[in-house]
């Protein structure tokens, strides 16, 4: 089913959110939890949005197409390595060329690869990520990712907004 085949709900269903934010990381394992704890601390600030659902989980999981599939924005958080800790960046995440599936190591392109191949569609998505210090087992998040991240969570919010007033113009703009 395409983007503009969506069914309405059947009287007495909930509409599916709009944006589904998923942030993910392994809370026992320092900067891992990055994308845990923005995702707990969004939780919190879209708690009475009905147009957001978030997702903290330890990793990404196959079960989680069926979750994005019918969303119109999705906004993946989580922790990378390789930069200079405290980096965020922000990209844009698009479906695999080619033959996907899954394998052991879920990444967000590979999700909606999968949601593409199984339903024709993906929706339009971006990636958080914050570049940690720490990643030993038993360890809290560091300084660098504990200060840093107010900063994660203003692009994140900022993303949801953007994406938000991006739909209501595109709305505002077909009524007329």
């Amino acid at each position: 089913m395409g983007k503009g085949q969506a069914m309405a709900p059947l009287p007495g269903e909930d509409e599916v959110p709009g944006t589904l934010i998923i942030g993910c990381g392994n809370p026992m394992r320092g900067d891992d939890a990055i994308g845990c704890h923005a995702a707990r601390v969004l939780e919190q600030h879209f708690w009475n949005d009905p147009d957001v659902e978030v997702i903290a989980a330890q990793q990404l999981t196959p079960e989680m197409v069926d979750d994005i599939l019918q969303r119109d924005f999705v906004l993946f958080l989580d922790a990378s390595f390789g930069d200079q800790p405290g980096t965020i960046l922000r990209t844009t995440v698009s479906p695999e060329p080619g033959p996907g599936g899954f394998s052991d190591h879920l990444t967000p392109a590979s999700l909606l690869t999968a949601a593409e191949q199984l339903y024709g569609d993906a929706p339009f998505a971006m990636s958080i990520t914050m570049a940690g210090w720490s990643f030993d087992l038993g360890q809290k998040m560091s300084q660098i990712a504990t200060r840093r991240m107010p900063d994660f969570i203003r692009l994140a919010q900022e993303a949801v907004e953007a994406h938000r007033h991006q739909v209501q113009a595109r709305t505002a703009a077909g009524m007329k």
